[in-house]
């Protein structure tokens, strides 16, 4: 059996308040940025991975990604929900909040926040 590990998340508090958008679409949100960016800074979302991890439909992923653009913690979607990478643009301050978050867990832990 595959060794568990423990994840460690960042959910801003305008995110984390928010009554207009789902437990799940909070959850997903402090996924974004787990995944890899492309050339222009839009994280490339895995939402196939995303629908697995939480046993979900891939449907249900993209309709949370839209709950979060449409309350505005999430810039722009490039994507329908029957693609498996989505792309997802955050805004500038959640960009800068989680890197630098970033860089004080791995100056806190050593290494590498994410494989």
């Amino acid at each position: 059996m595959k060794e568990k590990r423990d994840i460690y998340t960042i959910m801003p508090e305008e995110v984390r308040h928010d009554k207009k958008i789902s437990p799940l679409a909070k959850l997903i949100f402090t996924e974004i940025p787990t995944f890899p960016k492309n050339m222009i800074g839009d994280y490339v979302v895995d939402i196939y991975l995303l629908s697995n991890l939480y046993h979900v439909s891939q449907f249900k992923v993209y309709s949370c990604l839209k709950q979060l653009e449409k309350q505005n913690h999430i810039i722009n979607i490039m994507g329908h929900s029957w693609n498996i990478n989505i792309l997802v643009h955050l805004s500038h301050k959640y960009n800068q909040m989680f890197q630098s978050y970033l860089s004080i867990i791995e100056r806190n832990i050593g290494g590498k926040f994410y494989e």
